[in-house]
């Protein structure tokens, strides 16, 4: 069986071009789906398979009906017609890649159907609008390419769509032909440079134990927001939340912003998790001019715990106070207040990343010289953070001890020391083995149960 590849655009202003994309995508091996997108009138031709009358049908509309509206209405009802008849299709095993050939108008409808399609199916938005990327490709993968050219061919632009037109055909066999014989059950494992040495000895556990599969998200902003979304679908049967650093992003605004919500979708679906607050000591900037002046003017003025770091060509980090630390903790705690399954934090006393450090140690990724820029001991603890203290004193101050599913140990490590991912991994293997009991991780030493 030849691969289906759905062709998809607005056939009035494109269509010569989006008919020159099917005819590539034919050579290529894969028969295809003409789907007309159309909201100023209906093209009546031959090589489009389904028209706009057609695929209007399914939500009780008639092109006269579109046609008669303002294009941001029609474009909705366009987007919810296409949305309803493409997850069919997709459902239905009757298509296994989608393209589109768009300016604005279209990519504003073509973009909400991909994000509907599962992930590895081949999703190809050939559009004007890189400026609106991070919009149009939302927390799916979809493959946004610049198409240059607004209309019309030439013999840039035919370049242009015939490479495109590969892509996706290359793209649809690769999908069809697939089979994975080796999948498991995903564990979601957050990470950044700064505390990779604990998540890749993490991965590295869950992997020896050939039951699951750790998935590594970059806790970047889009990786958050996308792990949100992807517990919402169900893909994780626990969360390693060894990174945490994207909520003092939203707290200080910077740009791995994964938004307010990020534990909710864990939590609201029961999902077990073990948390640690790895890089919650800093937000990353672009750079200084990026920064709200207010933490400038406090870095300046020597406010206990506020620095800045730089960090490479596009990131400046700037440190959280442990007055931010405190209401970090806050924070967590009263989204854990609604935990329905196992949720363990385990508090790295010695620090939250490689920055987050008293002294040089390249294992835990700060070369010196000095401590790291991010650290802050406690004056009672010297070897201990005072972010941490603070951190665990919000927490305590809001968590709700009724729950049964929620525990903290203070833990006398470094996040990025190997005994701490090994006591991490523990707490995780504990909880998806079933055999885990409030209270076992602690051992009288460098591990305290607090509640």
């Amino acid at each position: 069986m030849k691969p289906i590849v759905v062709v998809a655009g607005i056939m009035d202003t494109k269509g010569k071009e989006l008919l020159y994309i099917r005819d590539r995508v034919r050579v290529m091996g894969c028969d295809t789906l003409m789907i007309e997108l159309s909201l100023g009138k209906e093209v009546k031709a031959d090589w489009i398979d389904v028209h706009i009358s057609d695929l209007l049908r399914g939500v009780d509309k008639t092109p006269s009906d579109i046609f008669a509206m303002t294009r941001g209405d029609a474009a909705k009802v366009v987007t919810e017609a296409a949305i309803k008849y493409i997850t069919r299709l997709q459902k239905s095993g009757k298509m296994h890649a989608l393209i589109a050939y768009c300016g604005g108008m279209g990519s504003s409808i073509v973009a909400p159907v991909m994000q509907t399609l599962p992930y590895g199916m081949p999703k190809i938005l050939l559009s004007t609008m890189v400026h609106c990327a991070e919009q149009y490709l939302a927390n799916k993968d979809i493959a946004m390419l610049y198409s240059v050219t607004e209309a019309g061919l030439n013999h840039i632009s035919r370049q242009i769509l015939n490479t495109a037109a590969g892509v996706v055909a290359g793209g649809a066999k690769a999908y069809v032909d697939f089979k994975d014989e080796d999948a498991k059950p995903l564990i979601a494992v957050t990470m950044q440079g700064v505390t990779t040495p604990c998540a890749e000895r993490v991965v590295s556990h869950i992997a020896q134990s050939n039951e699951y599969d750790g998935m590594i998200i970059h806790a970047n902003g889009e990786g958050g927001r996308t792990l949100e979304y992807m517990a919402k679908e169900g893909c994780f049967r626990a969360m390693a939340e060894i990174t945490l650093g994207e909520m003092s992003a939203n707290l200080l605004h910077g740009i791995n912003d994964a938004g307010p919500d990020r534990l909710n979708s864990a939590i609201a679906c029961g999902i077990p998790q073990v948390l640690a607050p790895g890089s919650v000591d800093f937000s990353s900037f672009r750079n200084r001019d990026a920064m709200a002046p207010r933490l400038l003017e406090e870095e300046k003025a020597g406010v206990l715990g506020r620095r800045t770091h730089y960090h490479n060509t596009n990131c400046t980090v700037c440190t959280i106070t442990p007055d931010e630390a405190y209401g970090q903790g806050k924070t967590i705690a009263d989204k854990l207040n609604k935990a329905k399954d196992t949720v363990c934090i385990l508090v790295p006393m010695r620090g939250w990343s490689a920055y987050d450090i008293s002294a040089p140690d390249i294992k835990r990724g700060w070369a010196g010289p000095g401590s790291g820029p991010s650290w802050v001991p406690n004056p009672e603890h010297p070897e201990w953070s005072l972010r941490a203290e603070y951190f665990i004193n919000g927490f305590m101050s809001a968590i709700d001890k009724s729950n049964k599913h929620v525990e903290m140990y203070r833990v006398d490590m470094h996040i990025n020391q190997p005994e701490f991912a090994d006591l991490f991994y523990l707490a995780l293997h504990s909880i998806l083995d079933g055999r885990y009991e409030k209270g076992s991780l602690a051992n009288g030493k460098n591990v305290e149960k607090l509640f």
